[in-house]
């Protein structure tokens, strides 16, 4: 289960220090107690002649006893007033932990009632269950920051066509903002298996809306997303879309990874696309420069060889020179009729 939401410092009351007022109270007393017992000495009360003299400072030394009193007993009533305020703030420290404890138990059943829901949407009786529910049920996973379970579930929901895209979107873009490496391979790796579903009628899902390639994901999800966009390029040069596929963002920036194979992958992709279109043909990127052309492309292609030397690699390469090489076969054929 993913670390709680809920922070014990969110219940935590400022224990109160249960010696130090005792400490300056018992001094306080002592103090004045000396000051007392000095002054009378000073002004010779215990040695108290029997004449009138003897009255008088009787007297007197019954005023500063007096006045002593007086101040023990304020400092007893500060010192039983504090006491009331230790045992209260005793109390809502208890109360705060116990709170604490309640809130820690509420979010289990959340998890748990959610987890139930998500995972009964994929059992025999979800036939009347509609996208939205199912979409709702994994995003409520996603705000329990049960994370590999929506995944887990995504990726068996988003194959059957189940699941609107724009969950999908959300659910990956979750995902891939998670610290766990293996909740972002995972996502890496459902968008790889459903890259067909990634370019939409009008728009796409890829989960960063600013089709930036980003370095700072792990290595095994950051080769998951370069495959996906590798499928989906595949996928747009099928629909015979025109100008540079939307992939090409993705596998540009893939360019720039550190690790060779990505960067191998995104070449090979790229190359045969440089072969076959224009160099002025241009795609808008919503997250890096305004536009990325062929002739950007090729520049960046030759400091890197004309050759995949990995499998992946290769495999892309002769994948989509294939289909360039169909589809212009395909123009060929269709002028001539």
């Amino acid at each position: 289960m993913s670390e709680s939401s809920i922070k014990k410092e969110s219940f935590e009351v400022t224990a109160p220090n249960s010696w130090m007022p005792w400490l300056v109270a018992s001094i306080a007393a002592l103090v004045i107690l000396g000051i007392a017992i000095g002054l009378m000495a000073l002004l010779g009360l215990f040695m108290t002649p029997q004449n009138d003299s003897g009255v008088k400072s009787l007297a007197a030394a019954l005023g500063l006893i007096g006045a002593v009193l007086s101040a023990v007993l304020t400092l007893v009533g500060t010192i039983i007033k504090y006491s009331i305020d230790d045992r209260n703030e005793r109390q809502a420290a208890l109360d705060a932990s116990r709170n604490y404890a309640l809130a820690l138990e509420a979010e289990k059943r959340n998890r748990i009632e959610a987890a139930i829901r998500a995972v009964d949407l994929l059992g025999e009786n979800n036939k009347d269950t509609t996208n939205n529910q199912m979409g709702g049920a994994l995003l409520a996973l996603v705000s329990l920051d049960e994370l590999d379970l929506a995944v887990s579930l995504l990726a068996q929901l988003w194959p059957t066509g189940n699941l609107s895209p724009h969950f999908a979107r959300r659910i990956l873009a979750a995902a891939l903002k998670s610290s766990s490496e293996q909740t972002q391979t995972e996502a890496g790796i459902v968008l790889y298996k459903n890259a067909s579903s990634i370019q939409q009628d009008g728009f796409h899902i890829w989960p960063d809306v600013t089709m930036s390639w980003r370095i700072d994901l792990f290595e095994n999800c950051r080769l998951g997303l370069v495959c996906a966009a590798a499928e989906w390029l595949k996928a747009e040069i099928r629909m015979h879309r025109q100008g540079l596929p939307n992939a090409t963002i993705i596998l540009y920036g893939a360019l720039e990874d550190p690790v060779d194979i990505i960067v191998d992958v995104a070449a090979a992709c790229l190359r045969p696309l440089v072969n076959m279109l224009p160099e002025e043909t241009w795609v808008y990127t919503p997250g890096g420069p305004p536009l990325v052309t062929v002739r950007q492309i090729s520049e960046r292609l030759n400091k890197l060889g004309s050759t995949a030397f990995t499998n992946f690699g290769e495999k892309y390469q002769a994948d989509i020179t294939d289909l360039y090489e169909a589809m212009a076969a395909s123009v060929i054929q269709t002028a001539v009729k």
